[in-house]
């Protein structure tokens, strides 16, 4: 057995979906209406991590990029984006 296989092995995995739609739609109605608010999204907002890793890019596409995270930020200066990062383009080659 393989470390990954080990691993799962330590949890139930064999789920039944019919079971864990019901349960992800009873967290939903219980929890939803709590957690609908400005503060609640904007932590979330401050959650996202943007990461770029396409091997196709390039300074063009990557400028792009930047120049629409820094445009919501404007638009929208409430919202914290928690970060941006770019793979080195030798990197996304290994």
């Amino acid at each position: 057995m393989d470390r990954y296989e080990e691993m799962l092995s330590r949890y139930k995995t064999d789920l039944d979906d019919a079971q864990v739609a019901a349960a992800v739609e009873k967290i939903v109605r219980d929890n939803l209406a709590t957690n609908s608010t400005p503060d609640v999204y904007q932590f979330l907002f401050s959650c996202i991590d943007l990461t770029s890793l396409h091997t196709e890019d390039n300074t063009d596409s990557i400028t792009k990029f930047t120049k629409r995270v820094n445009d919501f930020e404007e638009d929208h200066p409430e919202i914290l984006i928690s970060r941006v990062r770019f793979a080195p383009i030798s990197m996304c080659l290994l």
